[in-house]
């Protein structure tokens, strides 16, 4: 009898069962690089595009009326890139346009830097940075290239003020909103992190 109890003993020991740490009731597996269930690349899109346009959009808005303009005017101007100075004259059905062009142009910034993080793992682990960067970026795609090829009917000038405000607004606004949802809702977690289980307990 003792012969057979000290057989199913030697193989308990030795079972897989007895491999595995020992855990603390109430002990969960977890993973540091869990992504959330709500991540897909068309939700970090999205968010980031949303975000990003209705910040600059506010910050426009709030800019020009300390300059005497109206939110409508703000919004006609952006029409104006289609339209040139008509886009003034054609009351709220131009203002629609601008908004629905502004928060296009910003939806396609959202998709450009989900794109490219998606392959550079630079973007992802650095998510900060690399927005703030993308938002000078955009700031300049759009007044140096865009712009002068539309039917915007304003001289353009840029004075150094002009610039660093620019600069600051589009970093802080535009490139890193989109940075932070590409990573948070997009998908797009650090290709560096560590993708080992880990035992969580309660408590602790």
């Amino acid at each position: 009898m003792r012969d057979r109890i000290a057989r199913i003993g030697g193989r308990s020991r030795g079972s897989p069962l007895h491999s595995r740490p020992p855990e603390s009731p109430g002990a969960t597996l977890t993973n540091e690089t869990q992504r959330p269930k709500t991540a897909s690349p068309a939700r970090g899109i999205l968010v980031g595009g949303l975000l990003a346009g209705l910040f600059d959009i506010t910050y426009a808005i709030v800019w020009n009326s300390f300059r005497g303009r109206t939110p409508l005017w703000t919004l006609q101007s952006v029409a104006s890139g289609w339209l040139g100075s008509s886009a003034f004259e054609r009351g709220i059905a131009s203002g629609l346009l601008g908004l629905a062009s502004h928060f296009t142009i910003a939806t396609g910034a959202a998709v450009t830097y989900w794109a490219a993080a998606r392959k550079l793992g630079l973007l992802r682990r650095h998510s900060v940075p690399a927005g703030l960067a993308f938002g000078v970026l955009v700031y300049l795609f759009m007044n140096f290239v865009v712009l002068p090829l539309s039917a915007f009917p304003f001289e353009l000038h840029f004075p150094v003020a002009t610039l660093a405000r620019g600069f600051v607004s589009h970093a802080l606004l535009v490139g890193l909103p989109i940075a932070l949802a590409s990573r948070r809702f997009g998908g797009l977690a650090p290709s560096s992190a560590s993708t080992e289980p880990i035992l969580v307990r309660p408590g602790r």
